[in-house]
């Protein structure tokens, strides 16, 4: 398997993932996202992507928005849902 196939495997996987998601009642979409192994597919999606030169957000490993802007110290390309905190900056 090529490094693209299992790129585009996972982008399927995290995509099957997400429509799980939205089915589960909010009350368990927390659990749901660590047993159910969600929250490991998209890590190792956005892993897949920085390898591949794709960009993506540096506030979380599991955030696969694209990024728009930098972090509050311009140091991270992040993307606008983590523009308040960025979790690089606060390990620091």
């Amino acid at each position: 398997m090529t490094s693209e196939e299992v790129l585009a495997y996972y982008e399927r996987i995290v995509e099957s993932d997400t429509n799980k998601m939205n089915a589960y009642p909010p009350s368990l979409k927390k659990r749901a996202y660590f047993e159910q192994g969600i929250f490991h597919h998209r890590a190792i999606l956005y892993t897949l992507r920085s390898q591949a030169g794709t960009p993506v957000c540096r506030a979380a490993i599991d955030c696969l928005n694209y990024p728009d802007s930098k972090c509050k110290s311009g140091e991270h390309s992040i993307c606008n849902s983590h523009a308040e905190q960025c979790y690089l900056c606060e390990a620091k």
